[in-house]
């Protein structure tokens, strides 16, 4: 891998790694602490469950950015096509399988909260987040599935050679 690319490519995780640090330690506690009601009450288990679904959604973002950070560092270092590579894809599948969830969770949360009948926007958001993130764990998968087999080639040609 190139070295401009690999630098680009870390210098942009960094980047969003303190963007969504931000919003976790500066952010997510004041939506937290203004849920309560206007007197004072605590907030609904409903109010909770949607912000703990919002901060795991965060650090499942968070942990996916490490891991792709990893993987750029396997590549940069061309160890890509090696069995410790299979643990930071299927991390990183794992992760965004369970963003995906929290995001499918907090839709219903959002959708049975309201009295009224919900907006379309909500809906919206949560189909397209989860349609999103579907299909970034398909294409995960598949390129799994193509390092896996790229992996054997290249045990099978180390054998030839």
């Amino acid at each position: 891998m190139n070295r401009l690319t690999t630098t680009t490519v870390k210098v942009l995780i960094v980047l969003l790694s303190l963007i969504v640090l931000i919003f976790i330690g500066l952010l997510m506690p004041s939506l937290f602490f203004e849920s309560e009601g206007l007197l004072g009450e605590p907030p609904v288990i409903s109010q909770v469950l949607l912000w703990v679904c919002v901060e795991g959604f965060l650090l499942c973002a968070l942990f996916l950015l490490a891991c792709t950070w990893r993987l750029v560092s396997l590549a940069a270092a061309d160890r890509i096509f090696d069995e410790r590579a299979f643990r930071w894809v299927n991390a990183a599948l794992g992760s965004i399988a369970v963003a995906t969830a929290l995001d499918v969770i907090a839709t219903v949360i959002v959708l049975f909260q309201q009295s009224e009948s919900p907006g379309a926007m909500v809906i919206v958001v949560g189909v397209t987040g989860a349609l999103i993130g579907s299909g970034l764990a398909l294409v995960v998968l598949v390129m799994r599935a193509l390092l896996k087999q790229a992996t054997g080639l290249k045990r099978e040609l180390e054998e030839v050679v």
